[in-house]
């Protein structure tokens, strides 16, 4: 799989309706990164954060500022990212609506692969008669295509399966650095090796930790006996579900790990650290077409993740339901690493 989607758009006026950083997160930075790179192509872009724009509050409002912002713009080209939040079918109905008057084309990019699964009857009989009105259908990752086949879907022959990922801004790299902690260089600079997860926040599916912060701390209780200064940074957007971090807090001071684990909080860029570690791993119990993977094969860091979607071949999967294999799985890289 590729990105082409945005690949052929040169000199228009293009909208973009989705999420912007902050917060960060997968679709937030995919957005961001496809609006320079249309920019790059020379279009005239236009965002309309469907985040922040109240959203779930009086809705007919919400809809007159989308339609003011499309009769001002008058955009060539609208791409959709957010049909997994509420509301978001009149929404598009409405882009429908507004593209008859328009004459632009309508592109949905759909990035969650598990919102269908619970979506209404109503919700998902509406929008199959929507699809043949769209110019094209993306669909973020095998998973999110697998959910479309599953919740019975005839996808339109202008359909597509593409990667989220695309490759950052380099240029950036030196500004998103100064906004880490000083501590985070002097743990960086003090372990060996170095392993890498994130979350945009700490929740629970089915009472589980969906991230595997609870994971991480188990594998890491277990290599600091066979490398002494191994070291995790866990990055965080924002905390999430409080009771359980507070609980991984206390597992982390039970373990007496808090000078092996380091959990950076805030809305700050992941990617440069790819430069600085040694192992990225992802043990999540569910999982879209995940931009931090992507991202760390980009920048050549081996991965080790669950196996509860298709990865990419380069990475290393373990048994989500196995915890000894996440473990060994790690062992084994990073002693493929240091002791050959």
């Amino acid at each position: 799989m590729q990105h082409t989607y945005s690949n052929t758009i040169h000199n228009k006026k293009v909208a973009v309706l989705g999420p912007y950083p902050p917060p960060l997160g997968g679709v937030s930075v995919h957005v961001k990164r496809v609006i320079h790179k249309l920019e790059q192509q020379k279009n005239t872009v236009r965002l309309f954060n469907t985040v922040v724009e109240y959203r779930y509050r009086f809705l007919p409002f919400y809809l007159i500022k989308v339609l003011f912002f499309l009769v001002k713009f008058k955009p060539d080209y609208v791409y959709y990212h957010t049909l997994y939040l509420s509301n978001s079918l009149r929404e598009l109905q409405l882009l429908i609506f507004l593209k008859k008057v328009f004459k632009y084309k309508l592109v949905l990019v759909e990035h969650d692969c598990r919102h269908m699964y619970k979506r209404s009857v109503f919700f998902k009989v509406r929008f199959q008669k929507l699809l043949p009105s769209l110019n094209q259908l993306v669909l973020i990752g095998n998973s999110t295509y697998t959910s479309y086949i599953d919740n019975t879907f005839m996808l339109p022959k202008n359909s597509s399966v593409e990667v989220a990922f695309l490759p950052p801004n380099i240029k950036r790299e030196s500004f998103i650095v100064s906004t880490y902690p000083n501590n985070l260089f002097s743990f960086l600079k003090n372990h060996s090796p170095l392993l890498l997860a994130n979350a945009f926040q700490l929740s629970l599916l089915n009472g589980k930790d969906l991230y595997g912060l609870d994971a991480c701390i188990d594998v890491m209780q277990q290599l600091v006996s066979v490398f002494p200064n191994v070291g995790l940074v866990f990055t965080l957007a924002q905390v999430g579900d409080e009771q359980h971090y507070n609980k991984m807090l206390a597992r982390i001071h039970k373990h007496n790990l808090e000078k092996h684990i380091f959990i950076m909080h805030g809305q700050k860029e992941l990617w440069p650290l790819f430069k600085r570690v040694d192992l990225f791993v992802r043990p999540t119990l569910s999982d879209g077409e995940s931009v931090s993977i992507q991202e760390a094969l980009y920048f050549k860091v081996p991965v080790v993740a669950s196996n509860v979607v298709p990865r990419p071949p380069q990475a290393m999967l373990f048994d989500s339901n196995n915890d000894t294999d996440f473990f060994m799985q790690v062992k084994k890289n990073l002693q493929a690493q240091f002791f050959n």
